[in-house]
Formats: C-alpha cells, sequence, structure tokens
C-alpha cells in the first residue's frame, strides 16, 4: 500500500512539472528591451495540445530604481506551437507606472534609460483550477550613442549625380545589426521631414551591413538643381534600435559646357557602343571604391594609326562616384572627322571599358 502511494505521488508530480512547463519565452533583451513597443516582441512556446485563453503580464524592474513597470494584456487565444503576441497588443494593455524617475521617463518616451534590468513574463491562465508560469531576463542595458550623418553634408551643394552617403555606425555594437537608407525629393514649398514622410523614396535600401552606401551605377541619376532628403535607420529583426536626423542637400546645377555633355552617364552604359560624336569634350561617369588614385586611361585614332594624340593630363579620382571631363580643344592630334578610342582601366577588378567617338 505505501508503495502505491509512492508511485501515485510520483505520477501526480510529474504531472504537475508538466503543466507547469508548458510554456516558454524566447526574448533578447539587447534589441527589444530598450523600449515598451519591443516587450510585445516576445515569443511565447506553447507546449499544450489545444487553444488556451490567457493573458501576459510584464513586469520591468532595475537594480537600483525597483519596479518600473507591470504590463497586463487583454485576454487572447494561444494555439500551440511558437507565437509572437500581436504588437497592437500593448496599446490595448493595462500599464502600471512606478513613481521613480525613470518611470516618467519611461511613459514619456516609450523609451528604457541604461541600468540594470530585469524583464519577468508571466502567463495568467484563465478558468477554474488554472495557475501561472514565470521567465524572467536580466540584461545590463546602454543607451545607443546617436546615429549621425556624415556625407553629403547638411545643406551641403554637390556635383555628383550618384554620390557616396556614409554615417557613424551606432555604439554599442550588436551583431546582426543593419541599417536602412531612404533617400527622396524635396519638393517646391517642402521642408526636408515632410519630404521624407510623404513623397515616394527615390532610394530605400535596406540590409546595408555598414555606415556606407555608393549610389548604384545603374539607377536614375539624382538631378541637377534639385534638393533631397536623406535619413538612416538602424535595425535588427525589423526593430528599429536608432533613427538619424534628417538632413538635405542640392546637386547643383552643371556649366553649361559640362551640362551638355554629362548626359552619357555612367562610363558602362557607353563602352564598346556604336561611336559618339563628339565635338570638343567627353565627360563621363566612374564609380570608384577602391580608395583615392588616378584614372588609367590611353586615347589613340583608330582611323589613323600614324596620327599620334598627345593627350596625357591627371585625373584624380575620388572614392566614390566621379565625373572625367576630357577637353580637346587645341590637342595635338586631334582631327575633325577621325575616328577614336578612349581605353580607360576600370577601379574594380581592373576591367577594361572603351569609349569610340568621331571628332567633329
Amino acid at each position: 500500500m505505501r508503495q502505491y502511494k509512492w508511485i501515485l505521488f510520483l505520477i501526480c508530480l510529474t504531472f504537475s512539472l508538466a503543466t507547469k512547463a508548458q510554456y516558454s519565452f524566447t526574448f533578447m533583451p539587447e534589441v527589444q528591451g530598450r523600449s515598451i513597443d519591443g516587450l510585445m516582441m516576445v515569443k511565447i512556446n506553447y507546449m499544450g495540445t489545444s487553444a488556451a485563453s490567457i493573458q501576459l503580464r510584464v513586469t520591468v524592474s532595475e537594480a537600483k530604481q525597483g519596479q518600473l513597470l507591470v504590463l497586463t494584456t487583454p485576454v487572447f487565444t494561444m494555439y500551440p506551437g511558437v507565437s509572437v503576441p500581436l504588437p497592437g497588443l500593448v496599446h490595448h494593455s493595462a500599464i502600471e507606472f512606478g513613481q521613480q524617475e525613470a518611470a516618467r521617463l519611461i511613459r514619456q518616451a516609450n523609451i528604457f534609460p541604461g541600468g540594470e534590468y530585469e524583464y519577468c513574463f508571466q502567463i495568467l491562465e484563465q478558468g477554474e483550477g488554472t495557475g501561472s508560469q514565470e521567465q524572467c531576463f536580466d540584461y545590463h542595458l546602454q543607451p545607443f550613442s546617436p546615429l549621425l550623418l556624415s556625407e553629403p553634408f547638411e545643406e551641403e551643394d554637390i556635383q555628383q549625380l550618384k554620390p557616396t552617403f556614409t554615417w557613424q555606425p551606432i555604439f554599442p555594437a550588436i551583431v546582426g545589426i543593419q541599417y536602412r537608407l531612404v533617400i527622396a525629393e524635396i519638393k517646391p514649398g517642402q521642408d526636408k521631414v515632410e519630404a521624407m514622410h510623404y513623397n515616394m523614396a527615390i532610394v530605400n535600401q535596406w540590409q546595408l551591413q555598414g555606415p556606407i552606401y555608393f549610389y548604384p551605377p545603374n539607377a536614375r541619376d539624382l538631378q541637377p538643381g534639385k534638393s533631397y532628403a536623406w535619413q538612416v535607420f538602424a535595425y535588427k529583426y525589423d526593430v528599429i534600435l536608432s533613427a538619424s536626423e534628417v538632413w538635405e542637400f542640392k546637386v547643383a546645377p552643371f556649366a553649361e559646357d559640362i551640362a551638355a555633355t554629362v548626359a552619357l552617364g555612367n562610363i558602362d552604359r557607353y563602352a564598346d557602343e556604336t561611336p559618339l560624336l563628339i565635338s570638343d569634350s567627353l565627360t563621363f561617369g566612374l564609380d570608384n571604391s577602391a580608395g583615392s588614385q588616378k584614372l588609367d586611361y590611353v586615347l589613340n585614332c583608330i582611323s589613323d594609326v600614324n596620327l599620334q594624340v598627345n593627350y596625357h593630363p591627371d585625373y584624380p579620382l575620388n572614392n566614390g562616384y566621379n565625373y572625367i571631363q576630357f577637353s580637346f580643344a587645341g590637342v595635338k592630334g586631334m582631327k575633325k572627322g577621325a575616328l577614336y578610342e578612349l581605353v580607360v582601366k576600370s577601379t574594380q577588378g581592373g576591367e577594361i571599358k572603351k569609349i569610340r567617338f568621331v571628332y567633329k
């Protein structure tokens, strides 16, 4: 009889432990523990066999200041498997804030200041004979440094139709962090923030691994005389960790003699195609991501091999997108009606690009 009671006790204990182990949580405090909204990004693994009506209670405490808030969601249905509570639940939840200064800051700004935090997630099951289950996470939260833009400078006039954009990465660094860059045209009468919020983005580039973006050579050029707004976001797992200010820049109008030839665009678009008709100058764009260097080129007359072209000026290349202008007026070896070939060695991989033109 005593042995039978001992076996029955073990069965009850096992059943009790199994019942209490029905829920587990996956939470990344370094990403999701920075705001109240982020708390609802927790993943809940429900190991039951049927749907359950539950509430989620989240308690956030700081080592020096104590309990800062208690958030209790409305009742919702949990199904077997892993799921994430609807982010909108946070706006329908009851939130009790503490009286500390940090709690008032959290209430006003929706973000947690730096500190030693404990995040506790508790499942409250509904109905008779049900209980609760809790799991806590500790993390030393450090606020991010501001996400600062670098180039183009605020309100700068640039003379590049495919500029390079740079910014300072946020600190502390988080493994897997990515950046998103947005560029929008500023219409007449708009300010930069309004343009960023309401105008269609010219560039909306996600998954940038580092704090630099080279405007794509095959993308549509920015337009001389127009102003643009740009902004950068740092994020991980679709959670925005930081956002920069909105800056603006203007593409300055080119001089008249350059504007007439700048339509040639990127050298890749015109290499190895039908010869162009050129009068006094030839201008093309070239992307350079190999650091400061000189343009590697050769100019030859291919319709008359005995005609030697005496043209050897240096063209320095900056990092990013460059426009190169060749001016042929008065150059020895430039003969009207002759066919010429400009051979340019690409800065990326040493690929050869050729532009053929007839000098008028």
